[in-house]
């Protein structure tokens, strides 16, 4: 059977926004088809989902997802995505600070990448369409690969890929699932929820908010949530982060909130440009606060206030609206 063209998913998940705008909205979400070093370093697409911001690695279908890792050069050679390489260093930078015994010796260290590895599972996804389902799903770059099997040691071997105390690395990923609040949406946003973990999210879920991020550090007993996708300044933050600092450009056609097409110049430092002439109303006021530690309470899932991650109860709940129980 021929293979899904990636840009088939990308137009149609452009439809998608079109068909799924807000009533009043002349145009639909940020959308932004990457190319050159920007794609390389950050995915295909960059798009906004109500108030967050995300990056989207576009596949054809789950199938496809394995070539993040195992591309060859002609000569037959290891030739892994660079999004994929960068993702492995952090993961390698954070099994680092632990010594053979699993001890931690470098616990700044280790604070700093799991901080990165927190907001890549928030904001950087897989989009991809499932064939079963006839609908699109969406997953965390991180967790879909790991589901993959992208980080067991033979494979990254093969990749010629290193991640050092590996083990210690991929049970931060362990702390992280995705959830669907079982809890009203109007709820106010401090409070705990109930949810059920489910295993993918589809864009109505970012869409409408009910897909949460759930955490759960150092086994504690207590677990976190947050909403997935990434305020701007967490966005901004992130990509120079995969970007090592550089500057990349790539030149797009975008349409603004107005219904006005126009040429721009996207440059991966300087992303607020880019939101203010073509979405001004997700400029944020004031700079986002600094994320700070959360103090925990007794819940089932605590809504988080800022750095490290938390996790959820996976115990089955009812059945839901999007037919996950």
């Amino acid at each position: 059977m021929a293979r899904i063209a990636e840009s088939s998913v990308v137009i149609a998940f452009r439809d998608w926004q079109w068909l799924h705008r807000i009533a009043d909205a002349k145009v639909p979400p940020l959308m932004i088809v990457m190319d050159g070093k920007p794609e390389t370093k950050l995915g295909d697409l960059q798009i906004s989902a109500s108030d967050r911001f995300f990056l989207l690695e576009v596949k054809s279908t789950h199938r496809t997802i394995r070539e993040e890792w195992s591309k060859k050069t002609d000569s037959g050679n290891p030739n892994p995505k660079e999004l994929f390489k960068r993702l492995s260093a952090v993961l390698d930078a954070a099994g680092r600070c632990y010594d053979a015994q699993g001890r931690v010796v470098d616990p700044a260290g280790l604070e700093e990448q799991r901080e990165i590895i927190y907001t890549s599972i928030a904001g950087h996804h897989l989009l991809y369409w499932d064939e079963k389902l006839s609908d699109f799903r969406i997953e965390p770059y991180l967790l879909g690969c790991k589901q993959k099997n992208a980080f067991e040691e033979s494979r990254l071997e093969a990749a010629g890929i290193a991640i050092e105390g590996r083990e210690y690395a991929l049970n931060i990923l362990k702390e992280h699932l995705i959830g669907l609040s079982q809890s009203s949406l109007s709820l106010p946003h401090s409070l705990p929820i109930d949810f059920g973990q489910i295993p993918f999210i589809n864009p109505i879920m970012l869409h409408d908010k009910s897909a949460r991020l759930i955490s759960n550090v150092n086994n504690s007993p207590n677990y976190l949530w947050d909403f997935f996708g990434l305020e701007f300044g967490k966005f901004q933050e992130y990509v120079e982060e995969l970007c090592h600092g550089e500057a990349y450009q790539t030149n797009c056609i975008l349409i603004n909130s107005s219904g006005q097409f126009f040429a721009h110049i996207v440059d991966t430092s300087d992303l607020l440009s880019l939101v203010k002439a073509i979405a001004p109303h997700m400029v944020p006021s004031t700079p986002s606060p600094p994320m700070q530690t959360p103090t925990p309470r007794t819940s089932k899932a605590q809504r988080k206030t800022t750095a490290p991650p938390p996790k959820p109860d996976p115990s089955p709940k009812r059945k839901n609206q999007y037919g996950f129980g």
